[in-house]
């Protein structure tokens, strides 16, 4: 696999892992790849894990096992041309377990290497690259579900944010962007749930997504 990635240049997650442990191997480290699910679509929100959809790299540095995403590292298909767009992410090299679960899940639970389960990764929102490149960290009382009957208002704070950062949102019905006001100056902002049942939340911080929450 390694081999005939380099010989075509051409490969998706499997051949990218297959590479990474060729050449981690070659430099006398100790390397695995991992096969599981990896979250990227806003309907898989709440949705059990079943199937095989990605494939990653378990290291051992130092003693310690971390995680290297070589593809989400390197770029992701346009959604506007279906074409692959470069985009170097190294957030997913050596990642902590903490935050690699937040998209990833194993086949094989040993690799998860934080106390998670399969019903916890179900009920995260889907996060997108910059969420990670930018150390970005979203707090809400609820998960990636969220109910519009028992919250009239969806309460949240990001973390990281920096001083001339703008923070927009949107729903999926309309499609377009709204400003958000940070209360009191700080990253702690409110959006009115009102009408908004069976629909998705996306979060964007100076207009670039990095979560999407889903409302029922």
């Amino acid at each position: 696999m390694a081999t005939s990635t380099v010989a075509s240049k051409k490969a998706v997650c499997h051949g990218y892992a297959a590479l990474s442990e060729y050449l981690l191997s070659r430099l006398g480290l100790e390397v695995q790849t991992v096969f599981g699910t990896i979250k990227t679509d806003p309907s898989e929100i709440g949705e059990i894990p079943t199937q095989i959809n990605h494939a990653w790299n378990a290291v051992k540095i130092n003693g310690v096992w971390r995680f290297i995403d070589t593809t989400l590292g390197s770029g992701f298909i346009s959604q506007k041309t279906n074409l692959f767009k470069f985009y170097f992410n190294d957030s997913y090299f050596f990642t902590k377990p903490e935050r690699f679960f937040l998209n990833h899940y194993p086949v094989d639970s040993k690799w998860l290497l934080v106390p998670k389960t399969k019903s916890e990764f179900a009920l995260q929102p889907v996060y997108f690259g910059l969420y990670f490149k930018n150390n970005f960290e979203i707090l809400h009382e609820g998960k990636g579900i969220v109910s519009s009957s028992n919250e009239e208002n969806f309460a949240f704070t990001i973390k990281g944010l920096e001083e001339f950062d703008s923070v927009q949102c949107s729903f999926n019905v309309e499609n377009k962007s709204i400003f958000l006001k940070p209360q009191n100056g700080s990253g702690d902002f409110v959006i009115s749930l009102k009408d908004r049942k069976d629909n998705y939340l996306s979060i964007y911080v100076n207009r670039e997504i990095i979560a999407i929450y889903k409302i029922i």
